[in-house]
């Protein structure tokens, strides 16, 4: 069961030792929504964070955009090309 009513996603560090993007995610303390995440999660053998994410990325791929991937001269630039990931900036290296 929940310690609170927050959900915090992508606390941990990427490969890079850099901070990743947090996402938290408050629920009213009455709100069972935290309770059914972690009950299917655990039914799947999965974190709450890995299940939240797949719910996201699932909701995102629906969104309907059917065009063809933007080709790129490596696998880094296709994923730039195509929303995957976001150009390194300058202060990433």
């Amino acid at each position: 069961m929940p310690t609170s009513g927050v959900l915090r996603l992508s606390s941990d560090k990427s490969d890079t030792d850099m901070p990743m993007p947090t996402l938290t995610i408050r629920f009213h303390k009455r709100d069972t929504t935290l309770e059914q995440l972690e009950l299917q999660a655990q039914s799947l053998d999965l974190t709450v964070e890995q299940l939240a994410k797949r719910y996201i990325c699932e909701a995102i791929d629906k969104s309907g955009d059917n065009t063809p991937a933007l080709p790129g001269s490596s696998l880094e630039d296709f994923l730039v090309n195509n929303d995957v990931i976001s150009p390194e900036s300058n202060s990433d290296t």
